[in-house]
């Protein structure tokens, strides 16, 4: 269950997260959210910058870039507590959002956005992944 907060995770806990994620996915052990969200994202990517991400091992190395680029200033509920999700899969679970510049040539060096979910400090998967796309304004969320 997410620990509660009044207000925006500090420094310290969105590193936390991020190395808990990156802890996950050094390891394999993460799952899609929602299978289908993920491929069209994926999808999106492929169409915007004419690459293949088909394979089980294409999406771990697609997911090891986007992770290793993010930082704890690229959190993006700004001013605000992580959002808990509501998926079954999930549920009560922290959704953590990143929005970053990606300087690499996989992302089309391009603002990108990453959802996760983990639990604690990343001794017990999986990662969970809701999203990863070039930023969208919010209404297409």
């Amino acid at each position: 269950m997410a620990p509660h907060r009044s207000g925006r995770p500090s420094e310290s806990e969105r590193w936390k997260k991020i190395n808990a994620a990156i802890k996950l996915i050094e390891a394999e052990d993460w799952k899609p959210v929602s299978p289908g969200k993920l491929d069209h994202d994926l999808r999106e990517l492929e169409d915007e910058f004419d690459t293949e991400w088909a394979t089980d091992e294409d999406k771990l190395t697609l997911l090891k870039e986007a992770l290793s680029e993010i930082r704890a200033e690229h959190y993006c509920e700004t001013g605000k507590k992580p959002e808990i999700s509501k998926e079954i899969v999930t549920a009560g679970l922290e959704m953590w959002k990143f929005k970053w510049q990606s300087s690499e040539d996989c992302f089309g060096k391009c603002v990108m956005y990453i959802k996760f979910s983990v639990i604690g400090t990343g001794d017990k998967g999986p990662l969970w992944i809701y999203s990863l796309h070039p930023d969208h304004p919010p209404s297409q969320e």
